[in-house]
């Protein structure tokens, strides 16, 4: 046998995690890529707020509302869809445009 399943898959991702290489392997800088990474930041925002607000007591009618621990956790969310936000917005190196 060539190993074990984790061990060939840590061989297939291994490489992909160093430094510098991922965004070129996953291809980030492509369209389709780039529209994901905004859709489910917004919608991880967006959920991150509601639950923040529920966490708040700001907002009712849920088993949610006024426990603290869904500030924390949408305070987390929010956080994680901002930085998908900053990824999918953020420009490539090679897509300044046309200087002038």
């Amino acid at each position: 046998m060539q190993g074990s399943f984790y061990s060939r898959g840590a061989a297939v991702w291994l490489p992909v995690l160093r430094c510098g290489v991922w965004k070129e392997e996953l291809n980030m800088g492509s369209r389709p890529v780039r529209i994901i990474l905004i859709v489910v930041g917004v919608v991880a925002l967006l959920v991150g707020a509601l639950w923040i607000g529920q966490g708040l007591n700001l907002i009712g009618g849920s088993v949610m509302t006024g426990d603290r621990t869904w500030f924390y956790v949408g305070a987390v969310v929010a956080i994680v869809g901002v930085v998908l936000l900053v990824l999918g917005l953020r420009r490539t190196r090679g897509a300044a445009g046309p200087r002038g």
